[in-house]
């Protein structure tokens, strides 16, 4: 259902603010921010910092440890969770 509503992307967090979807936690902190700059989300001079840990575990950090997860738990997960995912993260013949 998420899918479907975000039209085709797969990322979460997601946030709905009217008819606008905003998918991905920087961009859902910066459009918070952008309607609401006070209080910041970001109190701190090393915005540029926060953001750049913030890249790293969204993209490397969880790409990573899905990959781990998935492959750590083989074929003793549900089938077609596996499969969706698996092909996202490992390739098409991941459990074959």
């Amino acid at each position: 259902m998420l899918t479907a509503l975000t039209g085709g992307y797969r990322c979460t967090p997601v946030m709905q603010i009217g008819a606008d979807i905003y998918c991905d936690s920087q961009c859902i902190i910066g459009e918070l921010e952008r309607r609401h700059p006070s209080p910041t989300l970001m109190p701190t001079s090393e915005q540029g910092l926060m953001w750049c840990l913030g890249r790293w575990t969204d993209r490397t950090l969880f790409d990573q440890t899905v990959r781990h997860v998935l492959g750590a738990a083989g074929y003793s997960q549900d089938k077609d969770f596996a499969a969706d995912r698996g092909r996202l993260y490992l390739g098409e013949d991941w459990l074959k």
